[in-house]
């Protein structure tokens, strides 16, 4: 299983992965154990993808280094897409549907050697 496809089933899984430091943080409920070993796993590739999409605060809080303002028009117009699903098929809050959606788009365009 690709980087980006176990990112993926993490959050849908609802488990918070964070770089802090030099550390990979996994927490969530206790039955996705598996799935935050796996992570564990993959660490050293898991690690540059959290680290480009957020910087993190004193009190953990996650801090977007960049907006969707800064995105290229396409990668703009598959984040609006992303965050509209989250929203309304996934039931998110807007601002937790863009956020995230934020995330997954600059990982995709990391993944796909694309540069702001």
């Amino acid at each position: 299983m690709g980087t980006i496809e176990l990112l993926r089933q993490a959050y849908v899984a609802g488990l918070d992965v964070r770089a802090v430091g030099g550390k990979l943080c996994v927490s969530g409920l206790k039955r996705y154990e598996p799935l935050a070993l796996e992570l564990l796993d993959h660490k050293s590739e898991l690690m540059p993808i959290l680290q480009a999409v957020a910087i993190y605060g004193p009190y953990g809080e996650k801090t977007p280094q960049l907006t969707p303002g800064d995105l290229p028009a396409d990668w703009r117009l598959e984040w609006e897409e992303r965050a509209a699903i989250r929203e309304y098929d996934g039931g998110q809050a807007r601002e937790h549907a863009e956020a995230e959606a934020l995330d997954e788009i600059l990982a995709r365009m990391l993944t796909a050697g694309d540069h702001l």
